[in-house]
């Protein structure tokens, strides 16, 4: 149940969107019954329920990106209400997402798990990951979104940590085999009842009053406090497929010492900077993350370049050199190999948001 009353009050009444949902969840018990609802829609909104309809079946798979108008990706953590009534379409996006059950009860189907949540479970779902809710009446869940080439920044502290935790974010982000989820049962810890609410009522505030300088630090202080809490009191009842914090601990120091030195790095000055050959930490990187020096290496180097694209009126040549790309066509190439989109195409659709 949602403490805070401010907040709660926020969110007796339904809005227009899930007012709507709500006819079509409704509808959608009898056949009869759903056919005379889409013969009474208007023309123009057919064919949107009629894509609900199959993407909640799954033949329609739909991916959410930092992009997207409808997430205000200008801050590096958002937070965004579940709406009620919502149908259980089957999606993934490139951003970490944290479902917060703050009353009431739903099913994550994720991958091929089915995970029943209730009041107070949280669940970290990795980028990439198809996965679909399917809440119950009544029920009141939050969506933390975390911009995935942004983790480093956000999370620096914590992710240095030896933690199951901690290790989730690294292997999602570096390892092949990501593990798709990290579920916990907080019931009853009013420490993090009471951060949760803080950090959602931060975010719904900030949409009625301009927002100040503070808004985007207040929401990654809130963030990190609540993850340090449940690493400290949650993780070793937390469900989830097996994570090696030792590989991971391993990926994050390769990670750092690549971040500061994006420009030089090699596979040789980084093993002299472990005190290991090269082809010796060639191989413990390819069995710690599933993959090579240089995949990480560029994966690194296009997460700071989309950075710089969203933050920086730095031109794409300037931000090409920055991230170690002397060569402004082999910089696109790298770019487009992993965003699918050039360097100018992805800032482009990240100022439209900024606007």
């Amino acid at each position: 149940m949602i403490q805070n009353q401010s907040l709660a009050a926020r969110f007796q009444e339904l809005t227009d969107s899930e007012r709507m949902f709500r006819e079509l969840y409704f509808a959608k018990k009898e056949p009869d019954q759903l056919r005379r609802y889409l013969a009474s829609l208007p023309q123009e909104r057919q064919k949107p329920v009629r894509d609900w309809l199959q993407a909640e079946k799954g033949v329609i798979l739909s991916e959410l990106t930092e992009n997207l108008a409808e997430f205000d990706f200008s801050d590096n953590v958002i937070v965004t209400r579940h709406a009620r009534y919502t149908p259980a379409f089957v999606h993934k996006h490139t951003f970490f997402e944290i479902v917060c059950v703050l009353e009431g009860n739903c099913v994550n189907r994720i991958g091929d798990t089915c995970l029943s949540m209730s009041d107070g479970d949280l669940c970290m779902i990795s980028p990439g990951v198809y996965h679909a809710l399917q809440e119950t009446e009544g029920s009141h869940i939050f969506n933390i979104l975390i911009k995935h080439y942004s983790l480093m920044e956000t999370l620096s502290n914590f992710l240095l940590q030896k933690n199951a935790l901690a290790g989730f974010f690294i292997q999602s982000l570096y390892m092949k085999n990501t593990k798709h989820y990290l579920s916990f049962h907080t019931k009853g810890d009013r420490e993090i009842q009471h951060l949760l609410e803080a950090l959602i009522l931060e975010e719904v505030s900030a949409e009625e009053r301009s927002r100040d300088e503070q808004h985007s630090a207040l929401k990654e202080a809130y963030l990190n406090a609540l993850l340090n809490l449940l690493a400290r009191s949650h993780t070793e009842a937390a469900e989830c497929e097996g994570i090696s914090v030792a590989n991971s601990r391993l990926i994050f120091e390769i990670q750092k010492y690549l971040t500061s030195n994006l420009q030089t790095a090699t596979l040789q000055s980084l093993a002299e900077h472990f005190n290991y050959s090269p082809s010796y930490l060639s191989r413990l990187i390819q069995q710690s993350a599933g993959t090579n020096f240089s995949k990480i290496l560029r994966r690194i180097k296009i997460n700071k370049a989309c950075s710089l694209l969203s933050n920086t009126d730095l031109n794409v040549n300037e931000i090409g050199e920055q991230t170690g790309y002397r060569c402004q066509r082999q910089f696109n190439r790298a770019f487009q190999d992993v965003i699918h989109m050039t360097p100018s195409e992805y800032r482009k659709q990240h100022r439209l948001l900024l606007l």
